[in-house]
């Protein structure tokens, strides 16, 4: 991977650890203020941690559609020239 193609994964893998820690201290205070019963206290961390994992999982599935469209896009303009010239034969 050049330094050039790593720029974008970069910016991501950057960007989830800031999102990811935001969301941890934030989420958890938030949390502590709204319930004040351990049971329920207990129980909406687990739903907050589920929840950011379904979220971040959906999120790196989108990422890595767009990646692929963006590939596919980018691909496209050179297989084109070779078909037609293929069919100019």
């Amino acid at each position: 991977m050049s330094a050039s193609s790593s720029a974008p994964f970069a910016r991501v893998v950057i960007g989830y650890g800031v999102v990811a820690l935001l969301w941890i201290l934030w989420s958890d205070a938030l949390v502590e203020l709204v319930f004040e019963n351990i049971e329920l206290l207990s129980a909406a961390q687990a739903w907050k941690g589920m929840l950011f994992v379904l979220v971040t999982t959906g999120s790196l599935f989108w990422f890595r559609v767009q990646d692929s469209v963006y590939e596919v896009d980018t691909r496209w303009p050179a297989h084109l020239s070779r078909h037609q010239r293929s069919l100019a034969r």
